[in-house]
């Protein structure tokens, strides 16, 4: 708020002695700072501590009789605080005045205690006025006579004493905090006569505080006080007086300052184009970029004020070419087919084009406007001649149906082009952030009510039945359906509805919106209704982005607009509903949204679109929406009014920019890991070909070698594809599948091992490695793909929102069959031990090392590869880098150690590769 001291018109004083002794060297003007959107004004006030100020450096005047005038703030009534005290020789209180608890005056020992009580925290203006003529006495508050009276009191004020603000006056006592003032004082003045009702009304009610006292005047205390006193800027005391409004201190200030510095004009936005604060009379340029130009002129004497500005230097040659035919719409008669021809010319350019300036987004949505405003009722003059004489009349002019239906596609195939991440931009680019959008809403909520017009004309005049009217446009950023419903045949509306599902293949999920009959009965006056009325449903899947609700630069993480926009309008008629706190309630428009970013988000809200309104910004507001409900995927909201409507959260994430950035799940150090363990698992798997292994268990290193080199290389490629949904879902499937299958491989080793070991206590023989691998392969790779297709078939939301995995809602089809699995094995591994340990003495001391080096690498696997996986999924859901490091480190732990002795017979060449495969394995 600016505060300010100037003179406003018409508040001239009605009696010069008020100001006519005023000290011209403390009485100055007031001092202007001049702010972009305007002048501004300071004053000044005193806050009087509990402590005491004295008038010095002028005697007190001889009183006969006197007014006192003050504007006053205390924060306790109830503390008799003294406002003024006058010492006199012997006498201590001559004169005095005191705050609480009711306003008190003492005058030569005679106390008169009035009604009046101050309210705590409030200025008001008080004046106190007494004649010693006939003891009269007066008190007004704030510029009307509250209470007045006499005193048998004929003895004047004597001159030269000491005159005391804030303090009673006793002898011997220098102070006295009991009776300080606490509170503000400001603009306290002494006349030595008596002010009539009509000049204190002036005192109390003048914006300009440049009046002062005849005898005592304010200023003077500037110069000769004593004490801790502050002063404050500005006073405060505007927002107290009456004739004074915030915008009425503007334009006093403005008045004030403009008279003596010059009119300017205010700094403002105009067509996404800032102009800077100027002075009048003069014009400016802006880069747009080429140039726009602009003038201030001077209106009256004090007072600058903006012409339009010119921006078609600005937009682009085509699209201007376009305006100035679109302008010859407003012109003459209205040819609809020259309208679908502008329109159809408008199409091709927002096919074509891409808008990086955004003032060519602003010219399309004007263009789009005067398109919508030539369809619906239009009165034209029809001429005709007849028998030598020529005749007209006005008549209204409809568009024909097909009409009507070509305009509507054409309309929304503009508005679809121009809502394409082509044109973001140019879309951010706006100024202030989001007009244009709320400009496009606008046009909008026009085009839907005219064509909502016509459609009712065409039923009246028995050109389309009821059935057939209405208008269905489905596009990929744009559905509309506009539908007319009989008073006497009311139905609820959902959209999109169960035909908008089966027949044009939309999807409820991006956005619901319903209403039910009984709303619409209820919601409306049956008297007031109209015979046929219309209705309009509208869903933006993108216009997120275009309606913001903070600048697209900030960094603020409040209240982001994060769900399609849905919009309902009720045409030719009023609605009035109220929602229900109650979850299961149907009251109200219904609208279930999504939440479009899921990542650490909070605090949803559902909002209604305020449009601006001259120069008050567009909005998002909270009003008539309630939040019903909200799953972190989802919000229900209620709305009680027809609009716009959306849904805001709080974004948490350090990293967020305007919703398009996901949290970092790989790291430097997670692909490092990645592929070092592919790369061994790879090496491990190329040295059994080349030493052509030919055993049962080097067959099972070799799949397992692959499946969890495949896994691993799923992980680094595909837990991040989630700009692209069909890819993030198959390696989705494709990672919970090698995961899978790594565990039964696992399986399937500690099965052979076991078959094996079994075999040779029977048959005598060391080791028997030898047999069919289909009963392994069946395992191994066709169980986890049935289990995996089971349960992608059967669960609702299999894959998670924020990567490419299994949804955390069903975490237990990642985790139950690997935990199962996984108990399997150790089963497996305590019978082979056992079964070991029983016959051991039957072997050979070789035969048990190998034997013994094989269980150790399955244990040693397992638990790494549970380790790693385990660090793995905790990376990607913890953004830690420590997580990461880690994972990375167990991923990588692939240093060969050196195998066991191998001999070069042909009988061992099995068992020193198992050696060496064990080695390499048991450290991925």
């Amino acid at each position: 708020m600016y505060h300010v001291l100037c003179t406003v018109a018409g508040q001239n004083s009605p009696d010069p002695r008020i100001d006519s002794q005023c000290l011209e060297t403390y009485y100055t003007l007031p001092k202007c700072i001049d702010h972009p959107d305007g002048y501004g004004c300071s004053n000044s006030k005193w806050t009087i501590p509990p402590r005491y100020t004295l008038l010095l450096g002028r005697a007190f005047p001889k009183l006969s009789e006197f007014t006192v005038a003050f504007w006053i703030n205390v924060s306790n009534p109830a503390h008799p605080g003294t406002v003024l005290s006058y010492r006199h020789a012997d006498s201590p209180n001559v004169m005095r005045f005191l705050s609480g608890p009711k306003l008190t005056f003492d005058i030569w020992g005679q106390r008169q205690v009035t009604q009046t009580v101050l309210i705590p925290h409030e200025l008001v203006h008080i004046a106190w006025s007494w004649s010693s003529k006939d003891g009269t006495w007066q008190l007004f508050k704030n510029g009307v006579r509250v209470e007045s009276g006499k005193l048998n009191v004929k003895q004047g004020i004597p001159a030269g004493g000491e005159f005391i603000l804030g303090q009673s006056s006793k002898a011997g006592v220098s102070f006295d905090v009991t009776y300080a003032l606490e509170g503000d004082l400001s603009h306290f003045n002494i006349w030595n006569f008596t002010l009539p009702g009509e000049e204190v009304r002036y005192l109390a009610s003048s914006c300009t505080f440049q009046y002062c006292g005849n005898a005592v005047q304010w200023v003077e205390f500037r110069a000769g006080t004593r004490g801790d006193i502050r002063m404050r800027w500005p006073s405060g005391i505007f927002s107290n007086v009456s004739c004074f409004s915030e915008r009425d201190a503007g334009v006093s200030c403005d008045k004030s300052c403009s008279s003596r510095i010059g009119a300017q004009c205010n700094a403002e936005i105009k067509e996404n184009i800032p102009w800077g604060r100027q002075p009048a009379q003069q014009n400016v340029s802006v880069d747009c970029p080429a140039q726009a130009t602009r003038s201030c002129l001077l209106q009256g004497t004090d007072d600058g004020v903006w012409q339009e500005p010119y921006i078609d230097d600005c937009i682009s040659d085509e699209l201007l070419d376009l305006k100035m035919k679109f302008q010859t719409l407003a012109e003459g008669w209205l040819d609809q087919a020259q309208v679908l021809r502008l329109a159809e010319r408008l199409l091709n350019h927002t096919e074509e084009h891409t808008y990086t300036n955004p003032i060519d987004i602003a010219t399309v949505i004007h263009l789009l406007s005067l398109l919508v405003s030539t369809q619906g009722e239009r009165p034209q003059t029809v001429s005709w001649s007849e028998h030598g004489q020529r005749f007209a009349r006005a008549q209204e002019i409809y568009p024909t149906f097909n009409q009507t239906l070509t305009f509507c596609e054409m309309v929304s195939r503009i508005v679809n082009n121009l809502l394409r991440p082509k044109n973001e931009v140019g879309w951010n680019a706006t100024q202030p952030s989001g007009s244009e959008g709320d400009n496009l809403m606008r046009v909008m909520h026009n085009f839907a009510d005219a064509i909502s017009r016509s459609l009712i004309y065409h039923i009246i005049d028995g050109r389309v039945i009821l059935a057939n009217a209405h208008i269905y446009q489905y596009h990929e950023y744009i559905e509309v359906k506009i539908i007319t419903q009989w008073v006497e045949k009311v139905s609820g509306v959902e959209f999109p509805s169960d035909s908008d599902v089966s027949e044009h293949g939309m999807d409820r999920t991006s956005g619901f919106l319903s209403i039910k009959k009984e709303e619409l009965v209820k919601g409306t006056s049956y008297f007031l209704f109209p015979v046929f009325y219309g209705i309009s449903v509208f869903r933006y899947k993108n216009l997120a982005k275009v309606l913001p609700s903070h600048d697209v630069h900030s960094r603020t993480k409040e209240d982001w607009v994060n769900s399609p926009v849905m919009a309902f309008y009720l045409h030719q008629a009023d609605l009035n509903v109220n929602c229900s706190p109650s979850p299961y309630s149907d009251e109200g428009i219904s609208i279930h949204l999504p939440v479009l970013d899921t990542f650490n988000i909070s605090n949803p809200e559902c909002v209604r679109l305020v449009h601006a309104q001259k120069k008050r910004q567009w909005r998002w507001s909270t009003q008539h929406c309630t939040l019903k409900q909200f799953d972190l995927h989802s919000t229900t909201c209620c709305c009680d009014e027809t609009g716009v409507f959306a849904v805001t959260t709080d974004m948490y994430n350090d990293n967020w920019d305007k919703g398009d950035k996901r949290p970092q799940l790989l790291n430097f150090a997670s692909y490092f890991g990645c592929a070092a363990s592919a790369t061994m698992c790879l090496l491990t798997c190329a040295i059994h070909v080349y030493l052509k292994t030919s055993s049962t268990t080097a067959a099972l290193h070799r799949n397992f070698s692959v499946s969890t080199s495949l896994s691993q290389l799923a992980f680094m490629f595909g837990i991040d594809r989630y700009d692209n949904q069909l890819v993030c879902q198959a390696f989705a499937v494709l990672l919970h599948y090698f995961f899978l299958s790594s565990y039964c491989w696992l399986m399937n080793e500690a099965f052979n091992l076991y078959i094996v070991i079994t075999y040779s206590a029977h048959s005598n023989n060391n080791l028997a490695d030898t047999g069919s691998m289909l009963r392994y392969y069946v395992l191994g790779w066709v169980i986890p793909g049935v289990l995996v297709g089971a349960f992608v078939g059967t669960a609702d939301k299999y894959y998670a929102e924020d990567m490419c995995w299994v949804s955390p809602y069903h975490i237990w089809l990642f985790l139950g069959p690997a935990i199962g699995i996984i108990c399997i094995t150790i089963l497996v591994q305590i019978f082979t031990a056992k079964e070991h340990n029983e016959n051991s003495y039957t072997k050979s001391e070789k035969t048990n090392k190998i034997i013994t080096i094989n269980m150790k690498g399955l244990w040693i696997q397992l638990i790494l590869v549970t380790v790693c996986w385990s660090f793995a999924f905790m990376s990607i859901h913890i953004y830690d880098r420590i997580i990461k490091l880690l994972y990375a480190l167990f991923n990588s732990l692939q240093v060969p150690h050196p195998p066991a002795p191998c001999h070069h017979q042909a009988s061992l060449a099995s068992s020193c590769v198992d050696d060496l495969t064990h080695v390499f394995q048991s450290f991925f």
